[in-house]
């Protein structure tokens, strides 16, 4: 009895630890993925999965575990094909494995297809979309079957296989129609379209097109509408048909706006923009593509209002608005330039050098050719590079995998013969010799594995020689570029020096001599005068912040001081007294700080801001029971605040987590520092009781801060609505 007691007990025990999830657990965890299927963002949608993964991880709840991590693969592979998410997959295959769900381990394949596709390794993604089709898809038709005869359909378009392309996509519409998936007829129905454009077949083409293009407009799918709009108009533009490419280019512009996602919309901009260049209708291809830029920057993608500037200075050279055109070609560079993209820095150059050629500026064409063969060599010498790495980690990787199956073959083949041994001594010689014809095989297959990758390391040393090779003729190409652009240079110097002998005499070097030592005492006097008024200010400042922060405070604790004297007799009414006296003299002490801090020159890096921004923000939240997100920067060494702009700066940061914590009555709230280039973004909101911004008497506090980002020569921006919240928002450039 005790052991049945015992062997209960440790039953319990166990299924107690294997499944603590309750029914609330597993709606909470299948409401998350459901949430992120729904977001808008790829960054939400992922926040929300990985926090399904976690609840999951915590009530061991196996089964939602392997859906987020397959989830979280998906997001990331939409989101940044290259990214390795292996990992996920892994788990969830294993998971999928454990559970015998043979749709979760489908799935799983069918993401990874998706994955190598993506990569374009299309062998491993035809593996992996055969090996989801007949684990579970084949078998249990359904929209996932369709998606996948369609994405086997874009794999064989990949591959150049045009008929086996065509008939995945009838395959994927002839399910879709029976399952009366009409959104996804429609899409295969255009991806068909598509097939057939690039087999040059008209006819069919347009066809299809227009069909699913019916079907779109049927079931209202905006998206849908703007793709194949979209696709219609490059057909007919291809066919030299640029009316119709027209209409459908600006009905395409046209749904994209009602779809309201930005960065098609920015897309389809810039087709009609090219598409009306074509017609040479510049004003209208002007106004299309400035648009596309607007839109550009509404969604932050400066590399992409960067790449539009260089075409719309274009169309202003066609125009002949020189003024426009230089104005959009330095915003092309500025852009560039403070986001290090040196592909499209040299487009731009190349660009202007095309320009200058054409108007006879041979001087400027070559200097502007010249940057842009320096660019291009750069570039090509990073990708050469990258090349090569991809080549080696490829290579390791097959090394390994060839030497885990060699010892797990050596490893069988040993036990094959201990086993055939063990038969030979008991004279079963039939099991003996099926042993024996085991092994044979084996020897076989790593022979043949053998074989294979000695082909495979050949084929590696001999793309790595050839990417070698390419390097060094890069270098040299680049080297000849160098000695004849300096050679250019030394004999325009000179040249310039002949010419500068012969037209100023000793006179003039002795005058411009008197001259420089006049300017530079003249400049040594200003620097002397602006150093004693920036001293003079920063005296002042100690001054006036002592009189105000440091002055009342001290006439306060020495009223309350007095007032305690008084009311000894009355104990309670004192220790107020007293503890007020305490609270002022805790704040003369931080006052004190700010001060001291303020005007310590060590402190103008950014970073100990940062760190003293963190700090009160803990305090003062903390403090209030407030839940709170920080998202600061991580490496911010090269950007300095001078003193007078950082102390201004967090003076603002500081009225505006106090005004949280005292007025908003929030439970959460999320502080963001950004910083691109020298411009430095501050926005903090909440989730409280907020409000309404033309009825509400602006106190010291907003006065405050709006005359600090005044002084700051910054855009100071609140947002609030009753029971809605507040958001705070200042932009400062440095």
């Amino acid at each position: 009895m005790k052991y049945l007691w015992l062997s209960w007990w440790l039953t319990f025990s166990l299924v107690l630890n294997a499944q603590r999830y309750t029914k609330a657990d597993s709606l909470n965890i299948y409401g998350l993925l459901n949430a992120a299927d729904a977001a808008e963002e790829v960054s939400q949608a992922l926040l929300l999965a990985k926090q399904a993964l976690s609840l999951s991880q915590q009530t061991a709840m196996l089964r939602g575990e392997g859906w987020a991590n397959l989830k979280i693969a998906f997001l990331l592979v939409e989101h940044t094909p290259n990214t390795d998410v292996r990992q996920y997959w892994q788990i969830g295959t294993r998971i999928a494995t454990q559970l015998n769900d043979p749709f979760m381990l489908a799935l799983a394949e069918l993401q990874q297809g998706k994955y190598w596709m993506y990569n374009n390794d299309l062998p491993v993604a035809e593996q992996f979309f055969q090996k989801a089709l007949t684990t579970y898809f084949d078998k249990q038709t359904s929209n996932y079957t369709a998606v996948l005869y369609n994405d086997l359909g874009v794999l064989a378009g990949k591959q150049n296989q045009r008929e086996q392309e065509a008939n995945w996509y009838f395959k994927a519409m002839k399910l879709h129609e029976q399952l009366g998936d009409l959104h996804g007829w429609a899409n295969s129905a255009g991806n068909l379209a598509n097939a057939f454009y690039r087999l040059e077949n008209k006819e069919e083409a347009i066809k299809y097109a227009k069909e699913a293009l019916r079907v779109h407009a049927k079931n209202n799918n905006v998206l849908g509408l703007a793709t194949v709009t979209g696709n219609l108009s490059t057909m007919y533009s291809a066919y030299n048909q640029l009316d119709s490419a027209t209409v459908y280019r600006q009905k395409s512009v046209k749904y994209a706006t009602i779809n309201g996602q930005k960065k098609h919309l920015v897309q389809a901009y810039q087709n009609l923009a090219l598409l009306l260049e074509r017609q040479q209708k510049y004003p209208e291809a002007l106004e299309a593509i400035e648009q596309s830029i607007a839109l550009s920057r509404a969604t932050n993608d400066l590399a992409s209002a960067a790449a539009k500037s260089r075409i719309a200075a274009e169309i202003c050279a066609k125009m002949q608005h020189n003024d426009q055109m230089v104005r959009y070609y330095r915003e092309a560079e500025r852009l560039a330039d403070s986001l290090q993209r040196k592909d499209i820095l040299r487009d731009v150059y190349l660009s202007q050098s095309s320009y200058f050629a054409k108007v006879n500026d041979f001087k400027n064409a070559y200097l502007h050719s010249a940057q842009y063969h320096a660019l291009k060599d750069s570039l090509e010498g990073i990708q050469l590079k990258k090349n090569i790495s991809d080549l080696q980690v490829k290579y390791e990787s097959e090394r390994k995998d060839f030497e885990i199956a060699k010892l797990n073959t050596e490893k069988l083949i040993r036990q094959l013969e201990i086993e055939k041994q063990k038969a030979i001594i008991v004279g079963d010689k039939l099991e003996a010799q099926r042993k024996e014809d085991k092994i044979q095989l084996l020897t076989q297959q790593q022979k043949l594995r053998d074989a294979i990758f000695s082909r495979q390391k050949e084929l590696f040393e001999k793309q790595l020689l050839i990417t070698k090779n390419k390097e060094q003729e890069l270098q040299l190409a680049r080297q000849r570029l160098e000695l004849s652009q300096k050679d250019k240079e030394l004999k325009e110097r000179q040249l310039q020096r002949q010419q500068m002998i012969q037209m100023v005499g000793a006179g003039l070097v002795l005058l411009s001599m008197l001259l420089a030592w006049i300017l530079f005492n003249r400049y040594q006097l200003r620097k002397k005068l602006q150093e004693k008024e920036a001293l003079l200010a920063v005296r002042n400042t100690i001054s006036k912040d002592l009189h105000d922060e440091i002055g009342s405070s001290l006439t306060n604790v020495n009223i309350l001081n007095e007032l305690t004297k008084r009311t000894l007799s009355v104990p309670t009414q004192a220790q107020e007294y007293l503890q007020q006296a305490g609270e002022s003299i805790q704040q003369i002490s931080e006052s004190l700080g700010d001060i001291v801090w303020n005007i310590n020159p060590q402190y103008d890096d950014i970073q100990n801001l940062l760190v003293r921004m963190r700090r009160y923000a803990a305090d003062m939240l903390d403090g209030a029971s407030i839940l709170y997100q920080l998202e600061f920067p991580e490496d911010v060494s090269h950007f300095k605040l001078p003193m007078d702009k950082r102390r201004d700066f967090y003076l603002v940061y500081k009225e505006a987590i106090n005004n949280l914590v005292k007025y908003s009555k929030a439970t959460k709230a999320q502080i963001k520092l950004a910083v691109i280039g020298n411009v430095l973004h501050l926005r903090i909101e909440d989730n409280g009781i907020g409000f309404e911004m033309n009825t509400i008497r602006k106190g010291n506090g907003l006065n405050n801060m709006q005359h600090r980002a005044d002084l700051l020569k910054s855009k100071f921006m609140i947002s609030s609505q009753p029971h809605r919240g507040t958001s705070i928002e200042l932009t400062m450039e440095v």
